[in-house]
């Protein structure tokens, strides 16, 4: 019996098969000058509605979404339309002190209540990270600047001294802080406490949150992952928690400021 022969597989490669995002939108930026463009209908074959001939329309696209640098553009510009202003230091250093936190705050609640309505995956495990880091910095920045105004309300620096150490340690600073509060026995301060050590086990000096990997002094020392095990987290118990201590530390901050004013 003649020998059955069998076809050589060949192998298959997808390399250099795919296009470039970058190369897709450069095709439709050209096929928008194109009369002949296919993606140009002006009537859509199921629903007989009326549609853009730009292909972007068509795909639903925002071209900014994927636009580059250009020669000429500048980060930190002066608007022409103060309608569109923003200051950094807009009164000084007293605008600072509560601007400056609370601009922290806010970004976090905004991102909070985002990744509670989302239901893609990646932007919630994506940013719990500047989440958690934000309301964080939040906090240190709250706590430093409470320090502050009760210590010169006290006489015990003048108003040209800082105040506190240049340290991240959230439950040192607290601690430093907790003399100052009129009862740090109640039933609220000690749960503000537990919540402080929670966050301060997870994140002691203020890097978890900001990097994938453990910092060191060398770049060719092994590299440590920051995380050895994945944390669940409730976001909705999460979104309440921060307006709970957010509300508990801003009363402590009034406390201060009306002390020191």
């Amino acid at each position: 019996m003649a020998k059955k022969k069998y076809r050589k597989k060949q192998k298959r490669c997808n390399k250099q098969k795919g296009i470039s995002l970058t190369k897709l939108l450069d095709l439709l930026n050209k096929c928008r000058k194109l009369s002949c463009c296919p993606l140009k209908k002006k009537e859509c074959a199921s629903t007989k509605k009326i549609k853009s001939n730009d292909p972007f329309d068509v795909l639903d696209i925002d071209p900014s979404d994927f636009a580059r640098p250009e020669i000429g553009d500048e980060l930190l510009k002066a608007p022409n339309n103060y309608d569109n202003l923003s200051i950094v230091n807009r009164m000084g250093t007293s605008l600072s002190d509560s601007s400056i936190p609370e601009g922290y705050y806010t970004i976090t609640l905004y991102a909070t209540n985002w990744i509670r309505q989302t239901k893609d995956i990646s932007v919630k495990d994506s940013l719990i990270y500047p989440i958690l880091y934000n309301f964080r910095h939040y906090l240190e920045l709250i706590i430093k600047d409470s320090l502050r105004k009760f210590k010169i309300a006290n006489a015990e620096i003048s108003i040209n001294q800082l105040g506190y150490k240049k340290e991240h340690n959230l439950l040192s600073l607290w601690n430093e802080l907790k003399p100052y509060i009129n009862d740090p026995n109640s039933d609220d301060c000690i749960a503000f406490e537990k919540l402080i050590n929670e966050i301060h086990n997870i994140d002691p000096d203020s890097f978890n949150f900001r990097y994938s990997y453990k910092g060191k002094k060398k770049s060719d020392d092994k590299c440590e992952p920051i995380f050895s095990d994945s944390i669940d987290i409730d976001v909705d118990n999460l979104y309440k928690t921060i307006k709970k201590m957010y509300c508990f530390m801003e009363g402590i901050s009034n406390l201060a400021y009306n002390k020191f004013r």
